[in-house]
């Protein structure tokens, strides 16, 4: 009861607040409803109704860029929403391009090839190529870049539509179809945040075997700055341990959510690799967690 007052306190002082600041409070104060779906097993009907509700909101704007855009492919609608909860094919080019230009920018100010060396890049989890499509322009003929995804369908609009990746598809489990140390740097946005704990630890070893000595992994999970979004059981957890599994739905999937504090990171996942970074302030539109390191020799 008493959280449930709090919740209507918010809301209520929601209309004092500038547009960021009100989302944000909302959707904290929402955060029991999808519980709910969950203990349910309501989130797959609810998840029906949002795309079509998707699909019928965007259709005059995408239509509008795909006019202005006659040249650039967008993946089917269904592959596109599965893996970024929205239909705006704006957001899908100007969020691709600005994320792209900022992981590029972490793997050129920290590689160690010499500016003539090939270059083998890997995005795990690239979805519907919506990072990994730019960089063929940001890297030249030096970069191979290559993109896995666990969706057989997105892998194939992928190679269909983005001929100058490698696309190759994975498992929800290891390994991937490549030798070790093949990549200079490996990068995953908002993978980890969908698998389980013992998913997860497979695949940073399996990452930390496909990446070449002294090369990069490149990851984001939920951490310090979404804990706020964490119920207050959650959020024990959270503190005490360091990892949250909001499941009940299929793993992989981005109602299958998981948070990764600081310290989980490094005791669970990082303990043979040098941490060189470790960001909180976000990027494109995303605040996740963003660590950087490198596989030691």
């Amino acid at each position: 009861m008493k959280e449930s007052v709090q919740r209507i306190q918010n809301l209520l002082r929601v209309s004092s607040l500038n547009q960021v600041e009100r989302k944000r409070l909302v959707k904290e104060s929402l955060q029991p409803i999808p519980r709910l779906l969950r203990v349910l097993g309501l989130l797959n009907q609810v998840e029906k109704v949002r795309y079509i509700t998707a699909v019928m909101a965007s259709y005059r704007k995408n239509a509008v860029f795909c006019r202005d855009n006659p040249g650039f492919a967008v993946p089917p609608k269904h592959l596109a929403y599965d893996a970024y909860n929205r239909l705006d094919w704006s957001f899908y080019k100007t969020s691709g391009e600005q994320t792209a230009i900022y992981f590029a920018g972490i793997i050129k100010n920290y590689e160690k090839q010499t500016e003539s060396a090939p270059l083998n890049i890997l995005e795990w989890g690239c979805g519907p190529g919506r990072v990994v499509r730019h960089l063929p322009s940001l890297f030249g003929s030096r970069g191979q870049i290559y993109g896995t995804d666990y969706n057989a369908e997105t892998v194939h609009w992928c190679k269909k539509n983005i001929p100058q990746v490698h696309f190759e598809i994975n498992g929800l489990y290891p390994p991937l179809n490549f030798e070790d140390e093949r990549f200079d740097a490996v990068y995953a946005i908002s993978v980890f945040t969908h698998l389980s704990e013992e998913i997860g630890r497979l695949w940073i070893n399996e990452l930390e075997r496909i990446t070449a000595s002294k090369g990069l992994i490149v990851f984001t999970v939920n951490g310090d700055s979404l804990k706020r979004y964490l119920l207050p059981d959650e959020l024990a957890k959270y503190e005490s341990y360091g990892f949250v599994e909001r499941s009940n739905y299929q793993e992989g999937k981005k109602w299958f959510s998981t948070f990764h504090s600081p310290q989980y990171v490094a005791k669970s996942f990082l303990t043979h690799m040098e941490v060189l970074e470790h960001r909180t302030d976000g990027f494109y539109a995303n605040i996740q967690d963003v660590w950087i390191a490198r596989k030691r020799d």
